[in-house]
């Protein structure tokens, strides 16, 4: 029924299913106080934006946070590409932490604040029509 009310936002062409390589890469680093993100085009490898942040919240010094962190950083590269407006475009992520890269392939987190980073994930990525590179497996 969803289909047939709006097929435009809710259908896929079946060459949407064939394996796109990436057009951007998202490279990101994190700790407990700060990130920094830049977003890359594939080719050449050119620096297109970046952002560094210093968190207005504490995370605490429990270090199982940290995952989330370099979560919340690959949510922030998506922003970035947000604000370039790019949309309809596959990427990549280059990160040093395996959990968080994990998590955005599978979409699965571990604890509440990570769910919370999650929503936000998938609604941005919903938004630009971003899609992360699948053929490259954690």
């Amino acid at each position: 029924m969803l289909l047939i009310a709006n097929p435009s936002r809710l259908s896929r062409h079946m060459e949407s299913f064939r394996h796109q390589t990436a057009q951007y890469i998202i490279k990101y680093d994190a700790s407990l106080t700060g990130l920094g993100v830049g977003l890359y085009a594939v080719n050449g490898n050119e620096l297109i934006t970046y952002a560094a942040l210093q968190l207005p919240f504490s995370v605490d010094s429990d270090s199982s946070n940290q995952n989330t962190m370099e979560f919340i950083a690959v949510i922030l590269g998506l922003l970035l590409a947000w604000r370039r407006k790019l949309t309809i475009f596959y990427y990549d992520l280059h990160g040093g932490n395996m959990s968080s890269l994990a998590w955005a392939r599978s979409d699965r987190v571990n604890s509440l604040l990570a769910r919370r980073a999650n929503i936000i994930y998938t609604t941005v990525s919903m938004h630009l029509k971003a899609h992360l590179d699948d053929e490259r497996r954690v």
